[in-house]
C-alpha cells in the first residue's frame, strides 16, 4: 500500500502478490468448518485482505494492463467487505480502481468508478474523500477531452477541500490516488487562463494561499488571550467535529443521526467563526 501511494507500481504489485499468497492460506484455514473453531478470525482480517487485493488488482492493471484479472480482484474485494459489513472502504476501493483504470488508459471505466465513489462519499458525508475523488474524476474527464465536465469536477473538489481545511482537517497526506490539493488549484487556474479571466486566476490563487496558511495553523493555539471565551467555544466544537468525522469515516460508516449531528455542528462552528471574525479579524 505504501508503494502504491508512492506510485511505485512494480514494487506494490510484487509485495501485494506475496501478501495475498499468505492471506489466502490463512483465510482457507480460518473459514474451514472444522479448523476455524481453533483459528479465530477477526473482521479486520477481511478488511486487510480486501485492501491488499485492491492494491493487487490496481497494480496488476497498471503494470500488466490485465483488465480481466483486475476486475475479478475488485469483485472479490467487494465480496470480502460485504461479508465484514464494511461500507466506507468500498468508496476507497472504487477510487483506487478508478486511479488504476486512468493509469491504464481505460478512461470511460475510470470515470464510471470515480463517479460512483464520489456520489457515495457525498452521501456518507465524507468531504475529505469527495475532494480526492472529484479531482481524480476531473483528471479522467480532462484526459478524455471533456474539459467542461472536468472543470465542474475540479470545482466540486475545490468546494470539498474548503470543508476540510483548517482545524477540522483530518487529512495529513498530501496526495492520494495520484492527486493533491495543489493539482486542483493548478487545473482551475489553467481553465481561467484559457478563458482570459485573470480576475478569477487571482481569486483562485489567493484562496489557495489562504487555505495553506489556515492548514499550517490548524494545530496551533493562536492569540489565546484574545476573545478567549469565543475562541474556546470554537476549539471545543472543533474537537467534537473531529471526533464525529473520525466515526463517520470508520469502516462500518455513519448513521443518519451521526451525519445530521455533524452537519449541525458544522453550522454552529461557522456561526462562531463569523462572530469571532467580526470581533477580532
Amino acid at each position: 500500500a505504501t508503494y502504491m501511494v508512492m506510485e511505485d507500481f512494480e514494487q506494490a504489485f510484487a509485495w501485494s502478490k506475496r501478501a495475498e499468497a499468505a492471506a489466502a492460506d490463512i483465510f482457507t484455514v480460518a473459514t474451514h468448518p472444522f479448523y476455524s473453531l481453533m483459528v479465530p478470525y477477526h473482521a479486520d482480517g477481511y478488511y486487510g485482505r480486501a485492501l491488499n487485493l485492491a492494491v493487487l488488482g490496481a497494480t496488476r492493471l497498471i503494470v500488466k494492463n490485465d483488465l480481466e484479472s483486475a476486475t475479478v480482484a475488485f469483485k472479490s474485494v467487494h465480496t470480502l467487505l460485504d461479508a465484514a459489513e464494511f461500507a466506507t472502504p468500498k468508496i476507497i476501493v472504487d477510487a483506487l480502481h478508478a486511479q488504476a483504470l486512468l493509469q491504464a488508459g481505460f478512461l470511460d471505466e475510470a470515470e464510471l468508478f470515480a463517479g460512483r465513489a464520489s456520489a457515495e462519499a457525498s452521501r456518507r458525508g465524507l468531504p475529505d474523500l469527495v475532494w480526492r475523488i472529484e479531482a481524480l474524476r476531473g483528471e479522467t474527464l480532462l484526459e478524455d477531452g471533456r474539459s467542461d465536465e472536468a472543470e465542474a469536477a475540479f470545482w466540486r473538489a475545490q468546494t470539498a477541500v474548503e470543508l476540510v481545511s483548517g482545524a477540522l482537517a483530518t487529512d495529513r497526506a498530501k496526495r492520494r490516488f495520484g492527486i493533491g490539493k495543489d493539482d486542483i488549484t493548478y487545473r482551475l487556474v489553467n481553465f481561467a487562463i484559457a478563458k482570459g479571466d485573470l480576475a478569477s486566476v487571482f481569486r483562485i490563487l489567493e484562496r489557495a494561499r489562504a487555505r495553506a496558511f489556515v492548514d499550517m495553523l490548524a494545530d496551533r493555539a493562536v492569540a489565546t488571550g484574545r476573545q478567549a471565551k469565543l475562541s474556546g467555544k470554537v476549539r471545543q466544537v472543533d474537537s467534537e467535529l473531529r471526533n464525529l468525522r473520525l466515526r463517520t469515516g470508520s469502516p462500518a460508516g455513519a448513521t443518519d443521526e451521526l451525519r445530521d449531528k455533524q452537519a449541525q455542528l458544522a453550522l454552529v462552528r461557522s456561526e462562531l467563526v463569523t462572530a469571532l471574525r467580526a470581533r477580532d479579524p
